[in-house]
């Protein structure tokens, strides 16, 4: 006995709005990431392309944090006014910014994930999500984990 096949017309049509809609929401998140200013995140994502919308283009959370600058570093923090200070409290006294914590601060330097990738030749952060991605995703949960901890007990908000 042979099998037919046949063919849901409303879902071809839901897929097709689907395509749609994603091709409106890109163009409109293209346009807005053109005049964001977050010059770190544009070292990651040049451009806005169906590609950084694949599932598994950036998935664990502290991946995220790191590359926009969000959530648990004292620059952030600072900017929503939750945290007095953006300063790091380590020796170089910067800016407690994701770059500076992934590069040259001294508080998450016993991370072996971090000292890896510090001993890397990198020539782009866009390497760290490509050939380097193991490293950079746990990297990114050892800085999260230790910079969210210390600065959740100095938050004003």
């Amino acid at each position: 006995r042979k099998e037919t096949t046949s063919y849901n017309y409303e879902s071809t049509s839901l897929k097709a709005k689907s395509r749609e809609l994603k091709k409106i929401v890109l163009n409109d998140w293209a346009k807005e990431f053109i005049k964001y200013e977050n010059a770190w995140l544009k070292t990651f994502i040049k451009e806005v392309s169906y590609t950084t919308l694949e599932p598994g283009a950036v998935d664990a959370l502290e991946v995220v944090w790191m590359i926009t600058g969000h959530e648990p570093f004292g620059a952030y923090l600072n900017r929503m006014k939750c945290k007095e200070s953006s300063r790091c409290p380590c020796p170089l006294d910067e800016e407690q910014t994701p770059e500076h914590l992934l590069w040259n601060c001294d508080l998450v330097s016993d991370s072996k994930h971090v000292i890896k990738l510090r001993k890397k030749i990198i020539s782009s952060n866009s390497d760290l999500l490509g050939l380097y991605k193991d490293d950079f995703v746990k990297a990114c949960r050892d800085i999260c984990k230790k910079i969210g901890y210390m600065n959740a007990s100095k938050l004003a908000c």
